[in-house]
């Protein structure tokens, strides 16, 4: 037991609690000076009015300002967290805001499981707090802000797994990267190496000791979970999946914008636009 683990006690809640008020209280003061009412990122709008559409009662979008539809994750979000009130991008600015300050706590969680350091867990929280870009991209509507804080959750949830062997921690570890996939669909690529990470061995984590008993866990169990966090996963993805089959006659695992991404990465038109540095000619 480390010098900083037998000084101080090991739950910094109370702390934890002052740099979420802190995160909270900077975001809140950039927003004012962002622009409460202003949509500065590019795929903003597209959420918003994805987020209106669906507050409407009408079909999901197929296509916005690009040749595909958004991931439904952050206009769904968007459009609960507001209660519909939608006609000001405030309220949807201020759900983001909200999670994102959120994510704050589960950084200082994850420290505290990794390090079991009232110190560390103090500079990893306080770090998510104040760090500058982080901040900013909280106050406009981006994805990462949702996408972060469903991760960390995923993330959480995965070590309380490995560590008690619980099914239903398993199961909401998938949930909580189903979601993550739903809001950006590159966690897709997250579900074997959660599932992988959930097959083996228990091993000590920093100055985390595993419970007595949990190395020995037999292949049998372990497998159990890695298929009741991949049955977690897809429990998530199945109505979104329901959805878009019955609108596109098709099996679309989040949206359909694969093919455009893959199109625009490789056409050589798009490479050039790349090398150009004036901005201006850019735009």
């Amino acid at each position: 037991m480390g010098p900083d683990h037998a000084e101080s006690p090991p739950d910094p809640g109370g702390r934890i609690l002052l740099l979420l008020l802190l995160g909270l209280g900077l975001r809140c003061v950039a927003l004012v000076f962002t622009g409460p009412e202003q949509l500065a990122f590019g795929d903003a709008r597209d959420y918003l009015e994805t987020a209106r559409a669906v507050c409407g009662g009408g079909p999901y979008p197929e296509r916005g300002s690009l040749p595909f539809f958004r991931a439904p994750g952050l206009p769904l979000f968007l459009a609960a967290a507001s209660l519909c009130n939608l006609g000001s991008p405030l309220p949807a600015k201020l759900a983001v805001l909200t999670i994102d300050s959120l994510s704050i706590v589960l950084v200082g969680l994850l420290a505290d499981r990794f390090w079991k350091s009232r110190r560390a867990t103090l500079i990893a929280a306080g770090l998510a707090a104040v760090h500058p870009l982080l901040v900013l991209q909280a106050t406009d509507l981006r994805s990462e802000p949702i996408f972060a804080f469903m991760l960390l959750l995923a993330l959480l949830f995965l070590l309380f797994t490995r560590d008690t062997g619980r099914p239903t921690t398993a199961v909401a570890t998938g949930l909580a990267l189903g979601l993550a996939a739903l809001t950006r669909p590159v966690a897709l690529a997250l579900l074997p190496l959660f599932a992988l990470a959930a097959l083996g061995r228990p091993s000590p984590v920093g100055l985390h000791p595993h419970p007595p008993g949990a190395g020995g866990r037999s292949g049998k169990s372990r497998f159990a979970l890695a298929l009741c966090l991949s049955l977690g996963f897809f429990t998530t993805l199945a109505p979104w999946m329901a959805y878009t089959h019955h609108r596109f006659g098709e099996v679309i695992l989040v949206n359909d914008a694969g093919g455009y991404n893959l199109w625009r990465g490789s056409t050589p038109a798009i490479r050039k636009l790349a090398e150009i540095d004036d901005p201006a000619v850019f735009a």
